[in-house]
């Protein structure tokens, strides 16, 4: 893409199960990659990025999901989210402190990194989660992530239970 990173954000689609509405959110946030140079500042950017996608995420859960279709009672938000809280570079970002704040679940919460792993540190990168399921308004199962060589990660999945 002559060297430009694309926009990232969210999609959202609507499930009926039986007599469940369910809301689920597909994300692929900003990405950690440097173009230009100086770090600290694009840095910066990256997690402006996400911070913003996931506000509008919520903003569309509560105008659309909360005003126009009320009968949706769990929401799942799925996918890379390009952040966590283990490395020092995402210590200020809000962007998964946000999705908790407003009641929503990974499922990694008290799990120890090994046990969360979803990018495997390669090319002078540790290993990271950047990749979560969190859910609200829904029974759902720890997530299990499944070691694979298909992508750069893992993938995560999680089942749920209506009520």
């Amino acid at each position: 893409m002559n060297g430009v990173d694309p926009p990232r954000g969210f999609a959202f689609a609507w499930f009926k199960i039986g007599d469940h509405d369910i809301g689920v959110y597909s994300v692929h946030l900003k990405s950690n990659l440097i173009i230009y140079g100086d770090k600290e500042a694009e840095t910066a950017k990256n997690i402006q990025k996400r911070e913003v996608a996931i506000a509008e995420l919520l903003t569309h859960i509560h105008d659309v999901i909360g005003t126009k279709m009320p009968t949706i009672k769990g929401v799942v938000i799925g996918g890379d989210f390009n952040t966590n809280h283990d490395q020092t570079m995402f210590a200020a970002e809000r962007t998964l402190d946000s999705l908790a704040d407003a009641g929503y679940q990974s499922g990694f919460e008290g799990l120890a990194l090994p046990e969360r792993v979803t990018h495997p540190g390669s090319h002078g990168f540790p290993d990271a989660t950047f990749d979560f399921i969190f859910a609200k308004g829904l029974i759902a199962s720890q997530p299990k992530v499944t070691p694979t060589h298909a992508s750069d990660h893992w993938p995560v999945t999680r089942s749920f239970d209506l009520h």
